[in-house]
């Protein structure tokens, strides 16, 4: 059972819980980037209270963090997923903070209290639990998503080649139907003239047989 404490005005009293409630992992955190850019923070509640939980880093603005803030019911589990959206020029060396302490028992549990009650620990300086974790670039990863990229660009010429050489080929094709359908013109019309040839012949034959007489 979570121990409690009255608060100074007397009035309701409020969990208190021990550090080993909340069970975080993993301890490092990893980024298969681009290939697999997101990394998730496992939250396992095993007090008796609700713990409220907060991510910081220090590089916040290079990540999605899916819920940065929020609520961990007693005896429940929850996920923190952060994903990267791109990798710094210089030396990788981001770390992220899962801050969390227990909430009162008639916390209304809304993402605006949520927010309050972590401006209010600030402000009285209340104890926090946290837990650290330094992130690491998959190395591995990174260089297999770079590999289809350089053969592709290798692939280009001969993807050109093979264009160019399927267009000379469509080309000579079509040349030599091209010819092919001269030559049979060229046949037919010679067929056609055929019977005017001999007709004309004929004819000749005629005038000349009616001129010897």
């Amino acid at each position: 059972m979570p121990k409690k404490s009255k608060s100074k005005s007397g009035g309701e009293e409020k969990a208190v819980a021990n550090p080993d409630d909340l069970v975080i992992t993993p301890d490092e955190l990893l980024f298969a980037y681009p290939k697999n850019p997101t990394a998730f923070v496992n939250l396992e509640n095993k007090g008796e209270a609700r713990i409220s939980f907060k991510v910081k880093g220090t590089a916040v603005e290079r990540y999605s963090v899916r819920p940065n803030r929020g609520v961990v019911h007693a005896k429940s589990k929850d996920k923190i997923s952060l994903t990267l959206k791109r990798v710094p020029e210089g030396e990788f060396t981001d770390r992220f903070m899962v801050q969390w302490m227990p909430v009162p028992a008639a916390f209304l549990e809304t993402e605006e209290n949520v927010k309050d009650l972590w401006i209010k620990a600030k402000e009285e300086n209340k104890k926090v639990y946290y837990k650290n974790f330094p992130c690491r670039l998959d190395e591995a990863a990174a260089s297999e998503s770079s590999e289809p990229a350089s053969e592709s660009s290798e692939e280009k010429p001969v993807a050109k080649a093979k264009k160019g050489k399927k267009d000379k080929a469509k080309k000579d094709e079509k040349k030599k139907k091209d010819k092919e359908g001269g030559e049979k013109k060229k046949k037919a019309k010679a067929d056609d003239d055929k019977p005017k040839k001999k007709a004309k012949a004929d004819g000749d034959k005629k005038k000349k047989s009616k001129s010897k007489k």
